[in-house]
């Protein structure tokens, strides 16, 4: 107010406001000022003229956090991973006590450098955390590793806990240091006609040296299985690196079932005579179907009943009176026929 030159302000506060029609999100809602020219105490005419502010609104506060973990792996000879956890405010109004925290397989990791834990006071909207630390393979391990999900915890400002997961992610952990092989064993299998499994096994060198003097074993269990053609062994003189070798065999189950065809297993050496071990996983195999009669055999029983007719004739000739003597002796017409019978079976059994 302004009281020499008769100028004052008013600014009008609604004692109620209508929802009806609310602003979109990000949009500006403006405060309209009015301001009257007076004359005196009376108040009865002046000059009346607007101003307006405009002010920003956020509707709908949204508190989100996004964690995303990254695995770098500086060279191809190094069993080091570099591990990345970024963590960020996906939301629209701040985060608070914000925990992250990511776990170690110890059995087959150590923590070179840095720490796969840490804290943030506060990560506004649109802002990130970085965390970093470095894993090394207890090597050599011949393995895919999965790294499971980090995770973060934080208060969304209006006194809840939150929390949310990163991505997991598969890799080669044992990649040999130091330019030595890696001699890396998958198998897999495969259901054939009835009872059969092809099984296959594929032997990659994804270490940074020469691998030589190298034997695979494969595991047949003979109580379930029972080898039909290849061999579940090999040897190879060497596989160069980002080289690899396969083989395959036959086998058929014993009966139906589950089954876990066993693991396989290389030995291999490097360029300075050192012995390494490396060994697949298991591969499961759900079921097995019964076998189904094969043709062959569905045509050796159809043989062996037309045969068992004409025997069965003759036998029943043997019940009546001879007529003519050119007829042949009943007897020995039977003979006959369960000898040719016989014949024609074991002639099938030699032809399978």
């Amino acid at each position: 107010e302004r009281a020499g030159d008769g100028y004052v302000m008013e600014l009008a506060i609604p004692a109620s406001a209508e929802t009806g029609l609310m602003p979109r999100e990000g949009s500006k809602i403006g405060l309209r000022f009015e301001f009257r020219s007076v004359k005196g105490d009376e108040g009865l005419w002046g000059t009346v003229f607007e101003r307006y502010s405009f002010v920003d609104v956020t509707l709908g506060a949204k508190p989100q956090l996004s964690l995303l973990k990254r695995v770098h792996r500086p060279s191809a000879s190094t069993a080091k991973l570099g591990i990345t956890l970024v963590t960020s405010n996906t939301g629209n109004v701040p985060v608070y006590d914000v925990s992250v925290e990511d776990v170690i397989d110890e059995s087959a990791f150590k923590v070179l450098s840095g720490s796969t834990a840490a804290e943030y006071a506060k990560v506004a909207p649109g802002d990130s955390k970085a965390l970093t630390y470095t894993l090394e393979a207890l090597a050599p391990v011949a393995d895919v590793y999965a790294l499971p999900p980090a995770t973060a915890r934080y208060e969304d400002g209006a006194g809840r806990e939150q929390e949310t997961r990163s991505n997991g992610v598969a890799v080669h952990a044992g990649v040999a240091p130091d330019g030595r092989p890696l001699l890396v064993v998958r198998k897999t299998h495969s259901l054939g006609e009835d009872d059969r499994v092809v099984t296959g096994i594929t032997v990659s060198n994804v270490g940074g040296g020469l691998a030589t003097d190298i034997e695979v074993t494969g595991t047949v269990d003979g109580t379930a299985f029972a080898l039909l053609s290849g061999s579940p062994t090999a040897s190879y003189a060497r596989i160069n690196p980002s080289a690899s070798e396969s083989m395959t065999y036959l086998v058929r189950a014993v009966k139906p079932g589950a089954y876990v065809l066993p693991t396989a297993s290389v030995e291999y050496r490097d360029q300075h005579g050192r012995r390494y071990v490396s060994t697949s996983r298991g591969t499961t195999i759900a079921s097995i179907a019964a076998p189904k009669p094969p043709a062959r055999h569905a045509l050796y029983l159809l043989v062996v009943a037309l045969m068992a007719i004409p025997a069965i004739v003759a036998l029943f000739l043997l019940r009546k009176p001879v007529r003519a003597e050119s007829q042949p002796n009943p007897p020995d017409l039977a003979w006959r026929v369960v000898e040719r019978s016989t014949e024609a079976i074991h002639e099938l059994r030699q032809h399978g």
